[in-house]
């Protein structure tokens, strides 16, 4: 948490305008630069630290505004606490998508290494081909029993357009 100006000047959030003067005497003394016994620069940081500090909290206005944005900051804060317990209670979601994508990659890499063919058909459906191979015999009649259809070359034709499938001879 960060520190506000009730924590420069050493007083409650629900002090009076005479607690907070008298904090800021009190203060403004102890660490006035010709009485303080440390670095000069520490006594002019913390000098100009309590004067910003009583020129905000002194003056009802701006004390009213500072006090709203403490509460959001700490709003802010808590939220972002409920968040970082949320995330430490479980996994990381995207590491493990990381490592679910990298084994279907060198799950796919290993595969199409051992099957050549399949590997030909799914480059062809990435790109959005495909290809159908016709030999020169001709087709067995169809079995009407059976139901088995085996199509002729104009089946073909019709049922293969470029540029989505090519035939090969």
């Amino acid at each position: 948490m960060r520190a506000t100006h009730y924590d420069a000047l050493q007083v409650a959030r629900n002090a009076s305008d005479a607690v907070i003067r008298a904090a800021y005497k009190s203060l403004a003394q102890k660490y006035h630069p010709d009485r303080y016994d440390g670095p000069p620069p520490e006594a002019e940081q913390k000098t100009k630290m309590l004067n910003e500090a009583y020129s905000v909290l002194s003056d009802p206005e701006r004390r009213k505004q500072y006090n709203e944005s403490i509460a959001v900051r700490e709003r802010s804060d808590a939220n972002y606490s409920k968040v970082r317990r949320k995330m430490a209670a479980r996994p990381f979601p995207a590491l493990a998508v990381a490592m679910v994508l990298i084994a279907g990659i060198v799950g796919g890499i290993l595969y199409y290494r051992t099957h050549p063919a399949d590997a030909k058909a799914a480059a062809a459906a990435a790109t959005g081909t495909a290809e159908i191979k016709v030999t020169k015999r001709t087709p067995p009649p169809t079995n009407a029993a059976s139901g088995s259809y085996s199509p002729t070359m104009q089946d073909l034709r019709e049922k293969c357009k470029p540029p989505h499938c090519r035939i090969v001879q």
